[in-house]
């Protein structure tokens, strides 16, 4: 499995899998964030929603994208509040993504 960060604009990225992250409370897909999702027939959204999505620390959620899309699955991992992220918090989301991704067979 292979992992990758990127500083790409998220309307032009394309690759296997991609994770998004949230913090609690903070669920609302404004900017780039929105546009990727319409482009992506509104599959961000829809997995948040039908999961109920509250985006605590270690819950992670994901979604195969159907069609033509320029992502084939998408994660979507809780950050906890924005206020207690720390490293730590970022090394288990982290892990939670590289645990999923290896589970689904995802090069992130």
């Amino acid at each position: 499995m292979e992992v990758k960060t990127s500083n790409a604009n998220l309307l032009q990225w394309t690759g296997d899998g991609l994770a998004i992250g949230f913090f609690e409370g903070k669920l609302e897909l404004i900017g780039d964030l929105a546009n990727l999702n319409d482009k992506l027939a509104g599959a961000i959204q829809e997995l948040i929603t039908e999961e109920e999505f509250k985006a605590k620390i270690n819950s992670i959620i994901f979604t195969r994208v159907i069609g033509g899309s320029q992502v084939r699955k998408i994660i979507v991992v809780g950050l906890g509040k924005a206020e207690d992220f720390n490293l730590e918090s970022l090394r288990i989301a982290a892990a939670s993504i590289v645990r999923v991704g290896k589970k689904q067979n995802v090069n992130l």
